[in-house]
């Protein structure tokens, strides 16, 4: 009986132990969560001082990155805005989008290969189905 009573006592020191130290590391991961929040808006803030996207002030959901029009979905005439320019918006607006997944931890849902001008956005869903025209 007094074995496992000794046995037992044991076991509850084990436990406050292991629960202390299950608080401390609590509090280590609130401290590392803090600074990898910071990191993240730091490295957002640079990456908005690289690539400032600033709206076109005559319409609405008109934008340019680094001073280059960049054209809304199914607006681009190819009148005004040379087919070179809206290449590069679009690619500096793919690496944009790539390295911000990659900071912020977040995944797409389409893969995102950033290559300049030449970037391109892969969908797995389409290829798989094939064409639908």
């Amino acid at each position: 009986m007094h074995r496992a009573l000794q046995t037992q006592a044991s076991s509850q020191n084990m436990l406050l132990d292991e629960k202390h130290l299950l608080t401390e590391r609590k509090v280590s991961l609130d401290q590392l969560q803090v600074a990898l929040t910071a990191q993240r808006r730091r490295i957002c803030l640079d990456l908005q001082s690289i690539y400032p996207i600033c709206s076109v002030d005559d319409e609405t959901l008109r934008f340019t990155i680094r001073g280059i029009y960049l054209p809304a979905t199914g607006k681009w005439d190819g009148g005004s805005v040379g087919e070179e320019q809206v290449a590069t918006a679009l690619g500096w607006t793919a690496h944009l989008v790539w390295l911000l997944s990659f900071y912020l931890g977040l995944p797409l849902r389409y893969a995102v290969q950033p290559v300049g001008g030449r970037s391109l956005i892969k969908d797995p869903v389409s290829i798989i189905m094939g064409s639908r025209t």
